[in-house]
């Protein structure tokens, strides 16, 4: 029993290690892609004293993170111009604005 509450404890310690990681690069606004998360997990593993035996970045761990810090993966498709962007969230706005001219 021990073991898991110890196992528990520093899961949790490696996943706000690496939301750190993930916050500052949202912050600049840098792509983030899974070999990230990965990279960051194992990290911050090492950063806790743990090592491969100990820690295994797996796909079950990687859901965890992602689902305790609600991220989810996204593609971009098309590009938008700031133009677009203005009419996608105030269509009404610039229908009216249209109108008046």
């Amino acid at each position: 029993m021990m073991r898991i509450v110890q196992f528990v404890n520093e899961a949790s310690c490696i996943r706000a290690l690496m939301y750190a990681k993930y916050r500052n690069n949202r912050d600049n606004y840098l792509p983030i892609h899974g070999h990230h998360l990965n990279a960051w997990a194992l990290e911050s593993a090492k950063t806790l004293g743990l090592g491969p035996p100990e820690f295994q970045d797996s796909s079950k761990f990687m859901k965890s993170f992602k689902d305790v810090y609600r991220i989810t993966s996204r593609k971009i498709t098309t590009k938008r111009t700031s133009a677009k962007v203005a009419e996608i969230r105030n269509p009404l706005l610039i229908s009216l604005q249209k109108l008046t001219r």
